[in-house]
């Protein structure tokens, strides 16, 4: 019969084991915890890091004695879902009819955006995607408006596009350049007075943060005359919000950008240079700020960056560049 010493002996040899696994698991979940609480009590599950689409250009050198880093930035910040895209295509009738397209479409394929209607009449083309438009028209066009100034043209483009039903989103202040034809090529013009036709880019705002992608989202062209030149348009969707994850701060994101963690993602080319002439960039970084990032390949969700725009130089031009490092706390992020 057993006595209490060998009783005693058994429960420690059954039962200290138990206690040691049920104490690691409990370590286990408290580390857990604490890196996945928000202080709204949430609890965050680590997020896909998003997939910035790297121009092929790569970056000799970056120069930060110039730029300016925001002072105050919040410590956390909502991730978007992206619910459900609208199809431009069942307003495809109406939109071409808008442009002076009357004859039905036929039908493309494109690798980025998928299959395209398009259009096609007297110089002018249209391709109408599921979440994009491109608009191109290469004829002399002559209105009998005369635009006497920017703001003008800027409110003719703004009663365009929402009659075309393209208004959907928050916008922010256009982007407004000048060009003229100069020895039969185009270059950049400095101000309206000089220009032959003119162009506004703007980007989304999503909870008045702006939306990053390889291309202007919305870009529009005008003659002073009104005569719509060129239109590039991309459609955001319906975002719903989720969480608010942790960020990091601008100069954390700074430090991971100088040691190659960043992306080139966007370079804003003038009329002379293009990109495939480019080959390594110098370039002088001026400012950075919080945006969520859109690639053209619609994702699950948008998530904040760190958008760092700066300036290079080719052929004497000014060209303007941005970079984007992931806001969200690396803890946050899936690993590989």
């Amino acid at each position: 019969m057993p006595n209490l010493t060998d009783t005693a002996s058994v429960v420690k040899k059954i039962f200290l084991p138990i206690i040691i696994i049920l104490l690691f698991f409990l370590l286990v979940f408290l580390i857990y915890f604490r890196f996945t609480r928000t202080d709204g009590n949430q609890i965050l599950t680590p997020i896909e890091k998003p997939k910035f689409e790297a121009l092929p250009v790569s970056t000799t050198s970056l120069d930060t004695s110039q730029i300016s880093l925001p002072q105050s930035t919040p410590k956390s910040l909502s991730v978007f879902k992206i619910v459900g895209p609208q199809d431009l295509q069942l307003n495809a009738s109406s939109i071409a009819q808008k442009l002076s397209f009357a004859q039905q479409p036929s039908q493309l394929d494109d690798t980025n955006f998928g299959q395209s209607l398009f259009y096609s009449n007297n110089g002018a083309s249209l391709f109408i995607y599921k979440n994009a438009i491109s608009y191109t028209n290469t004829a002399q066009l002559q209105n009998k408006v005369e635009f006497s100034e920017v703001g003008e043209l800027q409110s003719h483009a703004e009663n365009l596009l929402a009659s075309l039903g393209l208004l959907i989103y928050s916008l922010d202040e256009p982007v407004v350049t000048f060009s003229k034809t100069q020895n039969g090529k185009i270059a950049s013009a400095i101000n309206f007075q000089e220009a032959s036709t003119i162009n506004f880019q703007n980007q989304y705002l999503l909870s008045n943060i702006p939306v990053i992608m390889p291309t202007s989202p919305i870009s529009i062209t005008f003659n002073k005359q009104g005569g719509l030149i060129y239109l590039n348009y991309r459609l955001l969707g319906e975002t719903q919000m989720l969480f608010e994850y942790p960020i990091i701060q601008a100069q954390d994101a700074l430090k991971i950008l100088l040691a190659g963690g960043g992306s080139l993602v966007q370079i804003k080319e003038p009329e002379e240079v293009s990109i495939g002439e480019l080959r390594g960039i110098a370039v002088v970084l001026k400012q950075a700020y919080l945006g969520y990032y859109l690639p053209t390949q619609t994702p699950e969700n948008l998530q904040p960056v760190w958008v760092f725009e700066g300036e290079t130089f080719a052929q004497e031009e000014k060209i303007p560049v941005s970079y984007v490092v992931p806001a969200i706390r690396p803890e946050f992020i899936k690993k590989p």
